[in-house]
């Protein structure tokens, strides 16, 4: 006699759903760092390495954005002056 388990289906369906919830919890958290991140002053933002434009852009970002940000520019020293790089 063959056992079937029928618990299998439901085990699998368990897992997405706590992936679902685990994505959208952690998109959640992502947002409230950005608004924080947009909140912050000039000093702060001097502290991080980061401009006030690019606080802004990463707070603009839409929620479910969760990819890579930009890409941070810095200036790179040339014979004939300075150009701006993509790290």
């Amino acid at each position: 006699m063959e056992v079937i388990n029928t618990a299998a289906p439901f085990v699998r369906i368990g897992r997405v759903v706590a992936g679902v919830w685990g994505a959208f919890v952690h998109a959640l958290a992502v947002n409230a760092e950005r608004r924080q991140l947009a909140n912050l002053d000039d000093a702060d933002l001097k502290d991080l390495g980061i401009s006030r434009s690019q606080a802004v852009f990463e707070a603009s970002r839409p929620i479910w954005d969760l990819g890579e940000a930009a890409p941070v520019t810095r200036p790179v020293p040339l014979a004939s002056g300075y150009r701006v790089a993509a790290e």
